[in-house]
């Protein structure tokens, strides 16, 4: 059985491990404790299999996130986002991605809020089934596109630029 619950920092390690995260975990877990996210973790007993989290500053999370915070800030002003949603592969098709969305919602209307909002890949037709089974509606907006700078197959560095749609829903 999958429990989802917040990130302690002695959770940090395995999330790492498990999802080959660098430092993304750490810098997750110090916006929680700064109050601009909840991040949580799915756990099948000590393995972590699942984690999103729920940005709801006013500020951008990282700098590829100020191309396209205006646009939605300008549109959703106060909506907080759920953001990187992901479940293992192997443990997809389970009900966590369900499970982990309720959890964040519940934590969107503890902090408050009466809507969320998303972003997804166009491409991610199994996510976008997810999210509109789950009661999410295209925004009338269009897509938002992301840009920021990473690091290519070839070692380089380069910039790279991801289309998103943007779904919402009313709690």
């Amino acid at each position: 059985m999958v429990t989802i619950r917040p990130v302690v920092e002695g959770d940090l390690a395995a999330l790492d491990t498990a999802f080959s995260a660098g430092e993304y975990f750490a810098r997750r877990f110090a916006d929680g404790r700064a109050g601009r996210c909840v991040l949580l973790a799915g756990w099948d007993g000590p393995t972590p299999v699942a984690h999103g989290y729920l940005w709801d500053a006013p500020d951008p999370e990282s700098p590829q996130h100020l191309s396209a915070m205006e646009s939605v800030r300008t549109h959703l002003a106060g909506v907080p986002l759920l953001q990187s949603l992901h479940v293992a592969a192997n443990q997809r098709r389970r009900g966590i991605g369900r499970l982990m969305v309720a959890a964040l919602e519940r934590a969107a209307v503890d902090r408050g809020h009466r809507r969320v909002a998303l972003g997804v890949d166009p491409d991610n037709i199994p996510a976008l089934r997810l999210y509109q089974s789950l009661g999410y509606h295209d925004w009338p907006h269009g897509p938002i596109e992301i840009s920021y700078d990473g690091v290519a197959e070839d070692g380089t560095t380069q910039t790279f630029t991801e289309s998103s749609m943007m779904m919402l829903k009313d709690l």
